[in-house]
C-alpha cells in the first residue's frame, strides 16, 4: 500500500496547490483553466497548470488534489506511488477510465468525476436513436445528392414506427436514467441492466438481466462507465443473443464495444445500424478499420456527445466545486 501521509514540506506549506495532470491545453491550445484558477483563488488554494509531461509528472509529487485529464493516458499506479500529500483525484469528465481505480484504492486516494454534461449526452444518444431508426443520415445524403426515388430502396422499407418498440439501456446511471425518460416520450418501452444500479428508482424502466436485455430489445444504448467488467460488454457473447436488425448506440466510451463483433454484427444482418460517438481507437486506423465498409449503415460523430457552450461553462465551474469540496473533506481548506 502507497504510503499517503503528507511530508513535512507539506504540511507546513501554507496554500493547497491543485495540479491539472496531462492538461487539456496540450491538446487543445484555446483551452484555459482561468474559471478554474478564479474560482479557487478565494480559498486560498493554487492552481499548478504544468507546460509539459516532465513538469506534470513533477508537480503531481505534492499536489492536494490532482485533477485527471487523460491526454496522455491514465493516473497509473506508477504516478499515485509518487503522490506524497493527494488528499483526492477529479476527473475531468463524466468518465473515470482516466484512473488506474484500483490502484487509487490501494493508495487511499478518492476519486470522483465531474457530470458536467449528463443533458447533452443523453440528448445525443436519442439523436442517434432516431437518426438509425429513421434512416436520417442515409436519405439527407441521398436528397443532397438530388435523390428522391428512395421507396423501393431497402432503407425505405426498414424503417419502422416508434411507438411501441424497446430500447435497452445498458448502464443506468445519470445519462441512462436521461434516456429512458427521453425515449418514452416517442413512445418506446424501456429496459435496463446494470450490475451497480439494481434500482435507479425509475418504475417505468424495467430491470433485467444483460441476456434478457439483448434478446428483447430492438435498440441497445450503451452507456456505462468504462471499467474491467463493462468492457466489450457488447461482444460476441452479448451480441448472439440480438434479434435480427437490432439498432445499436453507444455515447459513453469506445472499449465498451469489440469493434470486431460489431463487425461480423452488421455483416450477418443482428445490428441493423450502429450509431457511434465512440470508437477504439480514436480516431480509427483508416488502413485498420473494421467498421469502414458499412458505411452508411454506421452513422459517427466525432466524440462530442457532451459538446455545448453551457456544458464547456458547466466542466469549469463544477470542477471547480469538486476540487474544494474534497479539499475541505480532507481538511486542507476551512470552508466551501
Amino acid at each position: 500500500m502507497v504510503q499517503q501521509e503528507a511530508s513535512s514540506s507539506a504540511r507546513t506549506k501554507a496554500r493547497p496547490r491543485v495540479v491539472v495532470f496531462d492538461p487539456l491545453s496540450w491538446r487543445i491550445p484555446s483551452w484555459s483553466y482561468e474559471v478554474e484558477r478564479k474560482m479557487l483563488a478565494p480559498h486560498g488554494v493554487d492552481l499548478v497548470v504544468p507546460a509539459n509531461e516532465a513538469e506534470s509528472d513533477e508537480a503531481i509529487r505534492d499536489a492536494d488534489v490532482v485533477i485527471a485529464c487523460a491526454v496522455r493516458g491514465r493516473v497509473e499506479a506508477t504516478h499515485m506511488a509518487t503522490m506524497r500529500n493527494c488528499a483526492g483525484l477529479v476527473c475531468y469528465s463524466i468518465g473515470m477510465n482516466q484512473v488506474d481505480h484500483d490502484a487509487a484504492r490501494d493508495a487511499g486516494i478518492p476519486v470522483t468525476n465531474v457530470p458536467f454534461c449528463v443533458d447533452e449526452v443523453s440528448d445525443h444518444a436519442v439523436m442517434l436513436l432516431l437518426m438509425a431508426e429513421r434512416r436520417g443520415a442515409t436519405f439527407a445524403t441521398w436528397t443532397a445528392e438530388g435523390s428522391w426515388d428512395v421507396a423501393e430502396t431497402p432503407e425505405y422499407t426498414q424503417v419502422h414506427r416508434l411507438r411501441g418498440r424497446t430500447v435497452g439501456i445498458i448502464g443506468t446511471g445519470r445519462v441512462g436514467k436521461q434516456v429512458a425518460r427521453k425515449v418514452r416520450v416517442f413512445g418506446y418501452r424501456t429496459l435496463g441492466n446494470d450490475p451497480n444500479v439494481p434500482d435507479p428508482g425509475d418504475p417505468d424502466l424495467e430491470m433485467t438481466s444483460l441476456e434478457d436485455l439483448m434478446r428483447r430489445s430492438d435498440a441497445v444504448i450503451t452507456c456505462p462507465d468504462l471499467n474491467p467488467t463493462s468492457r466489450n460488454i457488447i461482444g460476441r457473447q452479448s451480441l448472439a443473443y440480438a434479434r435480427p436488425n437490432t439498432i445499436l448506440v453507444n455515447i459513453a466510451r469506445g472499449g465498451l464495444v469489440d469493434e470486431a463483433a460489431l463487425a461480423d454484427a452488421l455483416r450477418d444482418g443482428r445490428i441493423l445500424v450502429a450509431g457511434l460517438d465512440v470508437r477504439n481507437p480514436e480516431p480509427p486506423d483508416p488502413a485498420n478499420d473494421p467498421l469502414a465498409e458499412f458505411l452508411p449503415r454506421l452513422i459517427l460523430t466525432p466524440h462530442m456527445a457532451g459538446a455545448s457552450i453551457e456544458a464547456r461553462e458547466a466542466l469549469h465551474t463544477m470542477t471547480a466545486d469538486t476540487v474544494l469540496r474534497v479539499l475541505y473533506d480532507a481538511g486542507r481548506i476551512t470552508a466551501v
